[in-house]
């Protein structure tokens, strides 16, 4: 079952943007240079998850770098990256920070930074059918406020940093 795994991870490690696209025993994670060389960080939040699936070493990319990355077999493509927006397994995911400002697709899943600067009303009102994920660098009063207009707006919403990581089994 392992060898046929493919599984999307957000994880909850506070202050830090962290995930894993994992296929079978490889996997590609997203995440600072400082979280990734923090060995104590690492293996209290993520390397345990990794142990348990028996992971090898990951292919690292850091968050926000400028290049782009397309990893494919000869079936379809695995994980797309483009400035902020992630493709896997037929799931699009759209990663909000400061600098995000191009239109999102309905069927997307918005990744809630502590580093966005919008307006969440506007936001969520224009992506209302969308599901959101608030991340672990989020303030608690960005987190507050979002709990609170999800809740108002009847909009799927999960906090990492409350209900811990977020895992998609593909």
């Amino acid at each position: 079952n392992l060898i046929n795994k493919k599984q999307l991870v957000i994880y909850d490690v506070k202050g830090h943007i962290a995930i894993d696209f994992i296929v079978g025993k490889e996997h590609l994670f997203l995440s600072s240079e400082e979280l990734y060389n923090d060995e104590a960080s690492m293996l209290f939040n993520i390397k345990h998850h990794w142990y348990d699936l028996d992971l090898s070493q990951p292919v690292f990319k850091r968050i926000n770098s400028d290049n782009n990355l397309l990893l494919s077999n000869e079936n379809d493509t695995l994980i797309s990256i483009n400035n902020n927006r992630f493709s896997y397994g037929g799931i699009d995911l759209v990663l909000l920070d400061s600098s995000y400002c191009k239109p999102i697709d309905n069927s997307s899943v918005i990744l809630l930074s502590g580093k966005y600067e919008g307006d969440y009303i506007e936001l969520i009102n224009k992506n209302i059918n969308n599901k959101f994920i608030g991340m672990s660098d989020l303030s608690y009063q960005q987190r507050s406020e979002l709990e609170s207009l999800t809740k108002q707006l009847d909009v799927s919403y999960y906090d990492v940093s409350k209900e811990g990581a977020w895992i998609l089994d593909l």
